[in-house]
């Protein structure tokens, strides 16, 4: 299906299900593209769809970061103690550019809160 399609579509829906529809049927290299679209549905200047893209994808890994500690019996309060939103924000920021994937951002903030076996120190 053309873009155009997509965006004509994504223009009937309302907040992230419009943003969702446009990546929906897009690669990672085609993540920098989808400002674009969200100014066109939206109306809104090419800064302004950035930051509603990489806001996006901070609230959808964010969701993902709270379900994933959450098997190990961490609350929200230490996810945010042992996080830094910066890096939260950048990482985000890097996935809505096409520069890394979602998955590997969250891979990524999960290390830095739960070591895996091999970083735990059996011996001190």
């Amino acid at each position: 299906m053309s873009d155009g399609f997509h965006v004509s579509q994504a223009n009937k829906l309302r907040g992230k299900d419009a943003i969702y529809d446009v990546h929906r049927n897009l690669s990672q290299g085609d993540e920098n593209t989808i400002n674009f679209k969200i100014s066109e549905i939206y109306s809104v200047p090419i800064e302004e769809a950035d930051e509603i893209h990489v806001n996006y994808h901070l609230d959808r890994i964010g969701i993902a970061l709270r379900e994933r500690v959450g098997k190990y019996d961490l609350n929200e309060y230490d996810l945010v103690n042992q996080l830094d939103l910066i890096d939260i924000q950048d990482y985000a920021r890097e996935v809505s550019k096409g520069l890394l994937l979602e998955r590997a951002a969250i891979d990524f903030l999960v290390r830095k809160v739960i070591p895996s076996e091999k970083d735990l120190s059996f011996y001190g």
